[in-house]
């Protein structure tokens, strides 16, 4: 018989398969996973912006100096859709798959120059449906932490929490961040993209 070794942060769900009598464990590593997503799969509305190689592996988006407001959008919901295999070798039961709870961001960005006017992200939730109009609602309950408007010499790395946490599988909906930029005549402003802090298949 296989052996594991002792871990606080493992989850071990022990059953059996109801057709075939056999005892398994299932093995849940709740620790949490981080994922990131590059300024490449940020949609960028307003302003004009150019990808940068600042060095070798330095890569981000420059916003065109400007006084206006632009938004930077990205979809959550291929990791809220992250799921494990529904199959017979992991999931003989078949329970219904979890997915991934989102827990907190990290946005990487830097602010040069000039401040800007302001800086706040959003989290929302749009349905869809045949011939109805899109339906936005919030989405994460009260966000904590702020992301920076002053000048500093290197990048921020800016933390904001979700204050309701959960999973999310509904059916013909996107889950995105809005990031809101709004700059001064001579604001320079990078974006380096996000880190997403998670947990997957949790029970």
């Amino acid at each position: 018989m296989a052996t594991y070794p002792t871990r606080p942060d493992l989850l071990v769900l022990k059953s059996q398969n109801p057709t075939t009598g056999k005892k398994f464990s299932l093995i849940f590593d709740d620790l949490g996973s981080q994922i990131f997503i590059p300024p490449s799969e940020f949609m960028y509305i307003g302003g004009t912006w150019t990808a940068t190689r600042a060095a070798q592996g330095d890569v981000y988006m420059a916003k065109t100096a400007a006084a206006n407001t632009t938004y930077l959008v990205a979809s959550l919901r291929s990791l809220y859709k992250t799921t494990m295999q529904n199959n017979a070798m992991y999931n003989p039961t078949q329970v219904a798959d979890r997915g991934a709870k989102i827990k907190s961001v990290d946005i990487v960005y830097s602010i040069g120059t000039l401040a800007l006017t302001s800086q706040a992200a959003t989290f929302n939730k749009v349905a869809y449906a045949n011939n109805v109009a899109n339906a936005v609602t919030a989405h994460g309950g009260s966000v904590t932490g702020t992301l920076a408007t002053a000048t500093q010499a290197n990048p921020y790395v800016s933390t904001l929490t979700l204050g309701t946490q959960g999973f999310d599988m509904t059916s013909d909906a996107d889950i995105r961040i809005e990031i809101a930029v709004v700059a001064q005549a001579t604001s320079v402003y990078n974006f380096y993209g996000m880190f997403v802090n998670l947990d997957q298949n949790s029970l």
